[in-house]
């Protein structure tokens, strides 16, 4: 009997914890609206923060930096090491099968 109280107590917790877990925090007719105010918030967060300098087109310095030969020379050896084969003795399966089985 007494196990059978427990039981019953342990299942209605285990219920409560669910539901519980379930349920929003904020109700439905306010959820729309939080959605809605904050629609496209977080593009706009990542691009501002993806931007270093706004005003850097209206400036006339010289930026500092790699010179346009020695970005390309750079940018072809990255774009070949893409072309080439990887070594056989580097590459190991995850998973082997032993054809015997």
């Amino acid at each position: 009997m007494r196990k059978m109280i427990m039981l019953c107590l342990g299942l209605i917790l285990g219920l409560a914890f669910v539901l519980g877990g379930c349920a929003g925090n904020l109700p439905k007719s306010e959820r729309a609206h939080f959605l809605d105010a904050n629609y496209g918030r977080s593009v706009e967060s990542v691009r501002f923060n993806q931007t270093v300098d706004p005003e850097a087109g209206f400036k006339p310095e010289i930026l500092e930096g790699f010179d346009g030969r020695a970005s390309k020379i750079i940018v072809d050896e990255h774009r070949e090491t893409f072309e080439r084969e990887a070594p056989v003795d580097r590459v190991s399966p995850i998973f082997t099968i032993d054809p015997g089985n």
